[in-house]
């Protein structure tokens, strides 16, 4: 698998049994028990007391939605903790887990609530971690950041994006929340999420990326949900430039990244991508310079931490034959790739970067003397 695409799917973590384990937890059921790995931030939480509301947002040091709406929480912690309301965050699908606990210690006072990193055994994969498991794999849930609340009496009241969580969170305090119109909106949440499943199983599964037949189900979904757009519109700027249908692909291309998905690093990083993808047919010529704008974005959103994102906007230096900065981009993706999976397919690159600069840097051979 490509590392962008690698990075995308992370950003989704798509797993073929999260469909037959979605109606494990629903809104309603009783909360899952707490089985975190360690605690990094904060007092520890044992269980969920009764009469205490909690919020329970999962997050991961690469996904820049996350980091984005820490400020708010921690707000919200601290203001509505008079009420009995804590907020505690699961870091869970960390490719190196033994460094998130430096990245906490970076967070400094940015976090006002406790944090903790889920439980994964030795060997395991990310998306085998307890809390992974017996929470996000059981809701069906296969994007981040995703935010449950457990209402004072144990159950899961709620599931969302941690942007949408004022509101109902006020109505469980207040105990004016409708459970049950709760518990349908979350099946067609479900359902939304198993339909994206199905158009992720189609480019990431092992038979290879299937492009017409994913561009057909995110047409369904995107008729069946039309809020869902954000979450597939750089999968059809994928596909569709794949499809070679450039004289579409670059329309929704600049549409979605200036009114869709600005603030999404790893969806700018795909589209990013699509543009100077070789495997990719090619009917128009490779518009460099926008795939520049948005590659820089999504480092920016980043912090030029993501070596996904790195790669990707080293290769468009490159093909822009601007081999300096792609050797320096790719040498600080390689540095943060070590001990990946990610590693040798950056390595790789950056040695093709190399070769192309020391070329170019050779001196010509001197005319024949006659």
């Amino acid at each position: 698998m490509n590392l962008r695409l690698l990075s995308l799917a992370l950003c989704a973590f798509v797993l073929s049994s999260a469909t037959a384990l979605a109606q494990l937890l629903s809104v309603g059921d009783p909360a899952p028990k707490l089985q975190v790995g360690a605690w990094l931030k904060g007092p520890p939480l044992a269980e969920f007391e009764p009469g205490q509301t909690y919020v329970v947002d999962f997050w991961a040091t690469w996904c820049g939605p996350c980091r984005r709406s820490m400020p708010e929480l921690s707000e919200l912690h601290k203001r509505l903790a008079p009420r009995g309301v804590r907020v505690i965050g699961v870091s869970v699908w960390e490719e190196k887990p033994a460094e998130v606990a430096a990245h906490v210690a970076q967070l400094g006072e940015q976090v006002a609530y406790p944090l903790a990193l889920d439980a994964v055994l030795p060997g395991a994969r990310p998306d085998q971690g307890a809390m992974a498991r017996l929470w996000l794999r059981a809701a069906g849930e296969k994007l981040l950041p995703t935010t449950f609340i457990v209402d004072s009496a144990g159950r899961v009241a709620w599931i969302g994006s941690p942007q949408e969580l004022a509101a109902p969170l006020e109505q469980i305090i207040t105990g004016a929340w409708d459970l049950e119109k709760a518990r349908e909106a979350h099946r067609h949440r479900v359902e939304v999420r198993r339909r994206l499943g199905r158009v992720q199983e189609l480019l990431f599964g092992a038979k290879g990326p299937q492009w017409n037949e994913a561009l057909a189900e995110i047409d369904a979904l995107q008729a069946f949900d039309p809020a869902s757009e954000a979450e597939v519109a750089a999968y059809r700027v994928w596909v569709l430039f794949n499809l070679g249908r450039d004289e579409e692909g670059y329309p929704y291309a600049r549409k979605i990244c200036e009114q869709l998905i600005g603030d999404n690093a790893i969806a700018l990083n795909l589209v990013a991508w699509s543009v100077v993808d070789p495997k990719a047919p090619r009917k128009l010529p490779s518009d460099l310079e926008f795939a520049l704008r948005v590659a820089r974005r999504a480092s920016e959103l980043s912090e030029a931490k993501n070596p996904a994102v790195l790669d990707t906007l080293a290769l468009v230096h490159f093909r822009r034959g601007e081999l300096e900065q792609a050797v320096a981009l790719q040498e600080r993706a390689a540095a943060l790739a070590k001990g990946s999976s990610w590693e040798s397919e950056i390595a790789q690159r950056l040695d093709e970067f190399r070769r192309a600069l020391a070329a170019r840097s050779k001196p010509a051979p001197a005319p024949p003397v006659k």
